[in-house]
């Protein structure tokens, strides 16, 4: 009975002895992991990485658009390949002629609409070939994009005063004579409208601040051979309507045409 009872005390002492020094404490009871050996760890599938969350996946462009190297367009917009491909049509268009200009034209604006310069150049065609509702449409679109392009604001007057709706016309250019910086067209449009008044000293006072901006412009000639021609100047409209029709001006060919020389 001694002998028994001795033992059992000895082991259970010996028991709570271990169990004093190997019990983890605090905080440690629950944060430290159970010792592994290297062999299980090296043995031991590796984990599985976690699906990347949604946010990530919406952020992350694609692989098709990242090996691109053409720029996404924005909306409304052309793209780079579009824009290149409407400027080789426009540089088609200005060699071509005929019907087959108009037609390269149009493909310049099908593949680029935002095209300003198929758009003014277009625009001007149209209005030579009298299609004047046409012609308006382009010039229009030309000034949504840029309200200070003055071809296509050429083009709109033009189409105006050639149907003689003069009203429409200057309220392309109201206030523009007060403007810091007058443009030449300003200029132009409102030496004309003095001429329709029969204010022809102020056509003249318009016409030279043109001359100086643009002195072989255009306008500027076939301003001046309105004026010699509504002063009675015939031979000093002559001269100036024919300088205009060796820019190609067809206005000016035209009422060459319509009046041969003596």
């Amino acid at each position: 009975m001694n002998t028994r009872w001795v033992l059992g005390g000895v082991s259970v002492a010996l028991g709570v002895w271990a169990a004093v020094i190997y019990w983890p404490k605090g905080a440690e009871q629950t944060d430290r992991a159970p010792p592994t050996s290297s062999v299980a760890d090296s043995e031991a599938p590796a984990e599985a990485p976690s699906p990347p969350p949604a946010s990530a996946a919406v952020e992350a462009p694609s692989a098709a658009s990242s090996g691109s190297s053409e720029p996404e367009s924005e909306t409304g917009a052309a793209t780079l390949a579009q824009r290149l491909e409407s400027n080789r049509l426009l540089k088609e268009a200005r060699a071509a002629s005929g019907a087959r200009q108009f037609e390269l034209y149009e493909d310049a604006l099908t593949a680029n609409p935002n095209n300003e310069d198929a758009l003014q150049e277009l625009g001007r065609l149209r209005l030579d070939d009298e299609d004047y509702e046409e012609a308006e449409k382009l010039a229009k679109r030309c000034l949504k994009l840029d309200k200070h392009n003055q071809g296509c604001r050429s083009t709109l007057e033009w189409r105006y005063t050639r149907t003689g709706d003069f009203e429409s016309a200057a309220k392309l250019y109201d206030g523009c004579l007060e403007e810091t910086f007058v443009k030449p067209g300003c200029l132009s449009f409102q030496a004309g409208a003095a001429l329709r008044d029969g204010d022809i000293p102020r056509a003249k006072e318009l016409h030279g601040r043109l001359a100086a901006l643009q002195p072989k412009g255009i306008d500027t000639i076939v301003l001046e051979a309105s004026i010699a021609q509504q002063s009675g100047d015939e031979d000093g409209a002559r001269a100036a309507y024919r300088r205009g029709c060796d820019h190609g001006n067809e206005f000016a060919c035209t009422w060459l045409a319509k009046r041969p020389a003596q």
